[in-house]
């Protein structure tokens, strides 16, 4: 279960970093 929560926790903060560098996010590079 280990490996299991360490994934979630990439894609959980995989996610928070798109969400950062999107369109809406704080940090705007490029588009």
């Amino acid at each position: 279960m280990k490996l299991l929560s360490k994934i979630m926790i990439i894609a959980l903060a995989t996610s928070m970093l798109q969400a950062c560098n999107g369109p809406g996010g704080m940090n705007k590079q490029g588009t």
